[in-house]
């Protein structure tokens, strides 16, 4: 959740400031109200503050403009070469898939569907996919511990998912063996 703040920009004026003293070129205001530029309390926003007339003042406000661009040399949201409709239904039969074989159901949201499509836009296929959940069922499904895993995000997790699908392709090469023997594919 994030903090709010309050985002109000307060300015003060610096009366110390040479260019603010009668030796700065700042001319009086007619029909000022007070002498001392220290004790001036008027409100130019309430026009109680009368303007100088014919003041040779210096500019004491300065604009400035400031481009940014961050290069991260990496694109920090890659695209598919896929259409997105073809990434759409890839990432369904994927979600349909996982809970038919998990027999959870998890819901077509966003939060379901994101590592998913994260993965299909990395040009990982859905029968990859697929195998993958395959391999994490039979993995994680029968252990307590890990049965809570059983979910897209942490399946399809950006930095996990490559080792994942690493053990599943072994697991599937040496014949889908019984959990018992999945410790030996990881």
């Amino acid at each position: 959740k994030k903090t709010q703040h309050d985002r109000t920009n307060y300015y003060s004026i610096n009366h110390a400031n040479p260019l603010l003293t009668d030796e700065g070129n700042l001319h009086s205001s007619k029909n000022a109200n007070c002498t001392d530029r220290v004790g001036q309390s008027a409100l130019i926003d309430q026009g109680n503050m009368p303007s100088s007339i014919r003041a040779n003042c210096p500019r004491l406000t300065e604009n400035t403009t400031e481009n940014t661009t961050e290069i991260t040399g990496k694109d920090s949201c890659p695209v598919s070469a896929k259409p997105d409709s073809d990434s759409s239904e890839d990432a369904f039969r994927v979600l349909e898939h996982l809970n038919r074989a998990s027999g959870l159901r998890f819901q077509k949201s966003k939060s379901s569907l994101g590592p998913i499509r994260g993965r299909l836009a990395e040009d990982f296929t859905a029968d990859e996919l697929i195998l993958t959940v395959d391999y994490t069922i039979a993995k994680w499904m029968q252990d307590s511990r890990m049965s809570e895993y059983v979910r897209p995000e942490t399946i399809f997790r950006p930095g996990k998912f490559p080792a994942y699908l690493g053990s599943a392709q072994k697991w599937n090469q040496a014949g889908r063996p019984k959990c018992e023997t999945c410790p030996l594919y990881t």
